[in-house]
């Protein structure tokens, strides 16, 4: 997306970029752990996310505004549904 003309992501920098996706890579994470084997929580969050970021006009600047949030929600999601992982007995 950093080379699609007039998409949200060419506006900022491919350093702010990367750390929306690492902080989205945290919360896809904790929601596979949460529902898992169900990615469907995964697909509905991707869903409203780029829902909103099409329907709501973001005004130009507001890229570090919204990399941070992402960080943040990223961070929280992580500590709350998934940071511990269950343990699965082995199968013989």
């Amino acid at each position: 997306m950093l080379f699609v003309a007039g998409s949200f992501q060419a506006r900022e920098p491919v350093w702010l970029f990367s750390a929306a996706i690492f902080a989205w890579s945290c919360v896809h994470t904790a929601l596979y752990h949460r529902a898992r084997p169900s990615v469907v929580p995964n697909l509905l969050f991707h869903a409203c996310a780029n829902l909103t970021l099409n329907v709501v006009e973001m005004p130009p600047g507001s890229q570090s505004a919204l990399a941070a949030a992402y960080a943040r929600f990223g961070l929280v999601a992580w500590l709350l549904l998934g940071h511990t992982r269950p343990i699965h007995a082995a199968t013989a």
